[in-house]
C-alpha cells in the first residue's frame, strides 16, 4: 500500500501541461519584464518613438511613443491571446509564450485602467510594474517567499502614498496660480509627445478648452476635428460646435435663432413591411400608383416633423431626394447622415434629445443655438454651430501635413485634456522630472531601515524600482544616469524635496522654479496600479495549459485515412463531383465607384438593397394587390463577385450567371427584351433552340429600382464544369426577361441568376435547378459546396465536397427554415468582449452577396467598434493605416468560433492612386417570427468552405485552404 501511494498520479488529460512553483513564477516575470523593456525607451521628454508595422499585405506603419497606443497595437503569436480584454501586450522576451495568460491579461488591464482613469501615465505604470517584478525575481532567487515580498510592498506602497499626499500642493483657491498649474501640467504632459516643440501653443489651447467646462470634466463637450493641410501651429480652439457635414441642396446656408430637431429615423420611401408575402399588380401603371402612395406617406411624415416648429432638422440617417425637396420648400435647413458620436455630442451641446417618432411634438425636447452657418477649413466646408445651449462646448481643429501627424497629435492632445480634466476635479499637483519618485523612494528606504526582518529587503527593492524611473528618463536623454540619480538622491537626503531632473540641460534642478508639474491623481494611480499588478503576477505559482481538443487528434486520424484511401477513390470522385469554376470579378459597386458614378447612382435610386432583397414592402392598401406566399424579391446585384457559365438550349447558348443560395429561380435576358440594359448582355434566342418549349406564363420580380418582367419557358440546361463531367438537366423551367429595371445591370459581369435555394423560395413556379438535378439523378449525393477565394477563382462542386479544399472537421448546422439556407447563430462578438444576439439569432448563408448584414442597431455599434465611419452615401470606411490594429469579429455557430480578421472583413479598393478601406458589414433590418436575420455573404464564405446538404437539411463549415500563386 505504501508503494502504491507513493506512485505519481496524473490528474490532467493527455496532452495537458503544467508549470509549477518557481518555473511558473519566473516565466511570468520574464514576460512582464519584456513588456517593460519594450516601452521604457519611450519614457520621458527625450523618449524614442516606436514604428508599429502591420503584418498584412498593406504593410501600414504607425509611428508613436504613446504607451497606450503601443500596448493596444502590438500582439503576441500565442493561443492565450484570448485572455486580453483589448489588443496588445508584449511582443518580445517570451518564455515559450507561457507567460502570456497572466502577463498579457494583467498588463492589458493595467494600461487600459490607467488610460481610462487619468488619460496619461500608461508608459510609467507598465515600466514601474516591470521594475518591481525585476526586483522580485532577485528576491525569489534568494529564497524569500512571495508572501513576504508582498507584505513588504504593501507597507512600502502605503508610506509612499502618504509621502506623495503630503508633498502635493493645492492652488485651487487662487485662480491665477491654479491656471498656471494647469498650464505647467499641460506643458509637462506634452513634453514627451509629438507636440513638444509646440507645447506652449497646445498647452494654452488645452487649458482654455478644459476651463470652458466650468469644472464638469465632461470631455464630450470638447470636439476634436482633424483636417489635413497647414502646420500644427495652425490648430485652434473654436468656441462652438463644428459638424463635418453639408447642408441640403437649395436650403438656407445661414440661420439665426435656430430650433433644432435631432432625429434618428429613416427618410427614404416608407413602406409597410409584409414578411412572407408577395404583391402582384396587373400593369405597370399600378406600380406608379403605388409609388405615388409611398410619396404621400413620406409627405405626411415631413408634415409631422414641421409641426414641431423647427427651422433645422438633423438626421442620423440619410435624407432622400424627395423629403429633402420638401424641407427646402418649407425653408428648413436639413442635415443628413450626421455621424454617430457627432449627433450624440450635438444633442448634448444644443440641449436637445434624439427622437425617432414625431406624433407628439409636446414631448420632444428641441435643441437651440443662436447661429448656424457654413465655414471653410482648408478646402473643406463644415457646419458651425455657435451660441449653443451648453456654453462650455467647443471644438479643437487640428491641422497638419500628414494623417500620421494628425493622428499622433490627437493622441497627445487627448492625454493632456484627460489629465487637465482630472486635475480640475482633484486640484492637487506634484512635481515631475523624477522628483516624486525619488521622494517616495526616500521615505520607503527610511521605513526599510526601521523595519526588522525580511520585509525590509522587500521594501528596499520597492525603493529601487521607484528610483529606476528617473534613471530611465536620464538614460533615454543620453545623459549619465548614474551620476544624475546620485545627485538627485543626495539632494532629497538634504530635504530639497522639489529637486528633479532637468532634461533640457542634463542637470538636477528645482522643479518648482522650472514649472515641471504633474497631476497628483496621475502619480497616485501609477503607484497603486503598478504595485497591484506586480503583486498579482507575484502570486502565481502554477500555470496549467489545457490539453488540445480531442477533435484535433481525431482529425489527424481522419486525414491519414483519407490519404490512404485517396488512390482507391480517385476515379469515383472525379465522376461523382461536378466542378464549376467561379470567376472573381469586381462588383458593380466597385466599378461604379471607380468610374465616379456610385454617389450619383445611389442618390438617384436609393436602392434599399438588403431589406428589399428579403421581403416585399408595398402598402397593403395599394390598387389591385394580391398577397400570396413568400417570395424572394431582390438580388443584391450591387455586391456580387463570383460568376459561372451555363448553356441553355440545343445547340447550347452561353450565359454567365450568379449561383445564388439567396434565391431559387433561373432567369436570363431574352432576345425580345426591350430594355436598354439587355443590349449589354448575351440574350437567349428561343427560335434557335430545337429543344425549346414555350410555357405561356408571365413572371415578375421586384427590385429596388423597378421590377423585372418576363415569360416562362423550358429547355435543356447544361452546367459548364471542368474536364468532361458536365451536368445536363432536361426540361428545366427558367425565365426570359423582356424588361429589366434601370441601368444597374449594364455594369454587371453576369447575364442572369441561377438560384440554389429551396423550392418554397422560388418566385417562378417551377423546380429549382438543383432539385431537378436530384430528381434526374444527375448528382451522386444531394449536396453542393462552395469554395470562394478573394485571390484566385472559386469553385462550386455539385454532388459532394472536396477534402483538399479545407482543413479540420466539418461543423454541421441544421437548417431552421426551408426557404433560404437559414441557420442559428449562437452569438456575434468583437474581440471576444462586445457581444451581439447573446441569446442566439437567425442568419442566411448567401453566396449572392459579398457583404455581411445584420440588424441596424447591432451593425452600427459594430461599425463603431471596428472604427468605421459613414460616408455621405451610406457606406462605411476605415483608415487603412489602422487595419492591423482593428479587432477581430467572431461568429459562434453550433458552439464553434468562426473568427474574421480585419484583412477579411475590410474590402480594400484603389480609387486612382489612393487606397480606401470599406467595411464589409452592412445594416439590414429583416424581421421574422424567429427574430431579426443576419446575412453571411462572401466576406464570411471566402474564409470558410461551405457545404449545403439537401439530404439532411443542414449546412457545414470548415476553414478553407487559402491558395498561393505559383
Amino acid at each position: 500500500m505504501v508503494s502504491l501511494s507513493m506512485a505519481p498520479v496524473n490528474i490532467f488529460k493527455h496532452g495537458a501541461d503544467e508549470e509549477r512553483a518557481e518555473t511558473a513564477r519566473l516565466s511570468s516575470f520574464v514576460g512582464a519584464i519584456a513588456v517593460g523593456d519594450l516601452v521604457k525607451s519611450t519614457l520621458g521628454p527625450k523618449g524614442m518613438d516606436k514604428i508599429l508595422l502591420s503584418g498584412g499585405s498593406g504593410g501600414t506603419v504607425t509611428v508613436t511613443n504613446d504607451g497606450a497606443t503601443i500596448l493596444k497595437a502590438i500582439g503576441v503569436d500565442n493561443p492565450a491571446a484570448k485572455c486580453w480584454l483589448v489588443s496588445g501586450g508584449a511582443a518580445a522576451g517570451t518564455s515559450g509564450g507561457r507567460f502570456v495568460p497572466v502577463t498579457k491579461l494583467v498588463f492589458s488591464d493595467l494600461s487600459k485602467v490607467q488610460d481610462d482613469e487619468v488619460g496619461d501615465g500608461t508608459t510609467s505604470v507598465a515600466v514601474l510594474a516591470a521594475e518591481l517584478l525585476r526586483e522580485a525575481e532577485l528576491l525569489v532567487s534568494r529564497k524569500i517567499h512571495p508572501q513576504t515580498i508582498i507584505s513588504g510592498w504593501r507597507k512600502a506602497t502605503q508610506v509612499a502614498r502618504d509621502a506623495l499626499r503630503e508633498a502635493a500642493v493645492d492652488h485651487s483657491n487662487d485662480s491665477a496660480r491654479f491656471q498656471e498649474d494647469l498650464l505647467n501640467i499641460a506643458r509637462t504632459t506634452l513634453s514627451s509627445k509629438l507636440l513638444t516643440h509646440h507645447k506652449e501653443h497646445f498647452a494654452r489651447l488645452a487649458v482654455d478648452a478644459v476651463i470652458r467646462l466650468k469644472g464638469s470634466g465632461n470631455l464630450d463637450a470638447i470636439h476634436v476635428i482633424k483636417k489635413l493641410g497647414g502646420s500644427l501651429t495652425d490648430s485652434y480652439l473654436d468656441e462652438g460646435f463644428l459638424l463635418d457635414k453639408k447642408i441640403g441642396v437649395n436650403q438656407p446656408k445661414r440661420m439665426e435663432n435656430v430650433k433644432i430637431l435631432i432625429a434618428n429615423t429613416g427618410m427614404d420611401t416608407d413602406k409597410i413591411k409584409i414578411f412572407g408575402s408577395r404583391v402582384r399588380v396587373d400593369s405597370t401603371a399600378r406600380v406608379a400608383e403605388i409609388e405615388l402612395a409611398e410619396k404621400e406617406k413620406m409627405k405626411e411624415k415631413v408634415d409631422r416633423i414641421l409641426k414641431h416648429g423647427i427651422n433645422c432638422f438633423i438626421n442620423r440617417q440619410l435624407i432622400y431626394n424627395y423629403p429633402e425637396q420638401l424641407f427646402a420648400q418649407a425653408g428648413i435647413m436639413a442635415i443628413e447622415h450626421a455621424d454617430f458620436s457627432g449627433v450624440e455630442r450635438l444633442a448634448l451641446v444644443t440641449g436637445g434629445e434624439i427622437t425617432s417618432t414625431f406624433d407628439h411634438p409636446e414631448l420632444v425636447k428641441l435643441g437651440h443655438c443662436k447661429l448656424i452657418e457654413e465655414v471653410m477649413i482648408g478646402e473643406d466646408t463644415l457646419i458651425h454651430f455657435s451660441g449653443v445651449a451648453m456654453g462650455e462646448a467647443c471644438t479643437i481643429v487640428l491641422r497638419g501635413a500628414t494623417q500620421q501627424i494628425l493622428d499622433e497629435a490627437e493622441r497627445s492632445l487627448h492625454d493632456a485634456l484627460c489629465v487637465l480634466a482630472q486635475t480640475v476635479k482633484e486640484p492637487r499637483t506634484v512635481y515631475g522630472g523624477g522628483c516624486s519618485e525619488m521622494l517616495m523612494a526616500k521615505v520607503v528606504t527610511d521605513l526599510a531601515n526601521r523595519t526588522p526582518g525580511k520585509e525590509a529587503v522587500a521594501m528596499e527593492s520597492f525603493a529601487k524600482a521607484l528610483a529606476m524611473l528617473p534613471t530611465i528618463i536620464a538614460d533615454n536623454a543620453g545623459y549619465d544616469s548614474a551620476d544624475l540619480v546620485a545627485q538627485l538622491r543626495a539632494a532629497h537626503q538634504e530635504n530639497r524635496t522639489t529637486c528633479g531632473l532637468n532634461m533640457s540641460e542634463g542637470t538636477v534642478g528645482d522643479m518648482a522654479a522650472l514649472g515641471i508639474t504633474e497631476s497628483f491623481q496621475v502619480k497616485r494611480q501609477v503607484l497603486l496600479s503598478a504595485s497591484e499588478a506586480a503583486e498579482m503576477i507575484l502570486r502565481v505559482d502554477d500555470v496549467i495549459k489545457a490539453a488540445p481538443s480531442a477533435s484535433l487528434t481525431l482529425d489527424m486520424l481522419k486525414l491519414l485515412l483519407l490519404l490512404l484511401l485517396r488512390t482507391w477513390t480517385w476515379t469515383w470522385t472525379c465522376s461523382a463531383l461536378v466542378r464549376i469554376p467561379l470567376k472573381p470579378m469586381p462588383s458593380m459597386r466597385s466599378r461604379l465607384r471607380a468610374d465616379g458614378q456610385l454617389s450619383a447612382f445611389l442618390q438617384e435610386r436609393r436602392p434599399d438593397l438588403f431589406q428589399r432583397r428579403y421581403f416585399q414592402c408595398f402598402p397593403a392598401t395599394g390598387p389591385s394587390l394580391r398577397v400570396e406566399r413568400f417570395s424572394e424579391t431582390l438580388y443584391n446585384y450591387m455586391d456580387v463577385q463570383f460568376y459561372g457559365e451555363i448553356e441553355l438550349g440545343t445547340p447550347g447558348q452561353n450565359f454567365s450567371v450568379v449561383f445564388d443560395t439567396g434565391s431559387s429561380d433561373l432567369w436570363v435576358p431574352s432576345v425580345y427584351c426591350v430594355s436598354q440594359t439587355c443590349g449589354y448582355h448575351r440574350r437567349f434566342k428561343a427560335f434557335e433552340s430545337t429543344s425549346y418549349r414555350h410555357d405561356g406564363r408571365v413572371f415578375e420580380i421586384h427590385y429596388g429600382s423597378g421590377h423585372m418582367l418576363g415569360i416562362m419557358a423550358r429547355d435543356t440546361l447544361k452546367v459548364h464544369a471542368s474536364l468532361i463531367n458536365n451536368v445536363t438537366v432536361q426540361n428545366q423551367e427558367f425565365g426570359e426577361s423582356v424588361y429589366e429595371p434601370g441601368v444597374a445591370f449594364v455594369m454587371a459581369h453576369f447575364d442572369g441568376i441561377l438560384g440554389m435555394g429551396y423550392p418554397s423560395l422560388a418566385q417562378i413556379l417551377g423546380n429549382p435547378v438543383f432539385d431537378n438535378m436530384m430528381a434526374q439523378q444527375m448528382v451522386e449525393e444531394p449536396i453542393f459546396s462552395f469554395y470562394l477565394s478573394n485571390k484566385l477563382q472559386g469553385e462550386l462542386l455539385l454532388g459532394g465536397m472536396d477534402q483538399d479544399l479545407f482543413t479540420g472537421p466539418i461543423n454541421w448546422l441544421p437548417v431552421t427554415t426551408k426557404g433560404y439556407w437559414q441557420i442559428t447563430v449562437d452569438s456575434v462578438a468583437v474581440q471576444g468582449v462586445d457581444t451581439f444576439c447573446p441569446e442566439g439569432c437567425q442568419a442566411i448563408v448567401d453566396t449572392g452577396t459579398s457583404l455581411i448584414a445584420g440588424p441596424t442597431r447591432d451593425i452600427l455599434r459594430l461599425q463603431q467598434l471596428i472604427g468605421a465611419t459613414p460616408t455621405n452615401i451610406g457606406e462605411f470606411v476605415t483608415d487603412c493605416v489602422r487595419l492591423s490594429s482593428l479587432p477581430r469579429v467572431t461568429f459562434v455557430l453550433g458552439g464553434e468560433e468562426y473568427t474574421l480578421t480585419p484583412e477579411r472583413y475590410i474590402r480594400r479598393e484603389m480609387l486612382g492612386d489612393k487606397e480606401f478601406c470599406f467595411s464589409g458589414f452592412q445594416a439590414a433590418d429583416i424581421l421574422t417570427a424567429k427574430g431579426p436575420l443576419w446575412i453571411l455573404g462572401d466576406v464570411f464564405l471566402t474564409q470558410y468552405y461551405s457545404v449545403f446538404d439537401r439530404g439532411h437539411d443542414r449546412i457545414g463549415f470548415a476553414l478553407a485552404k487559402q491558395p498561393t500563386r505559383g
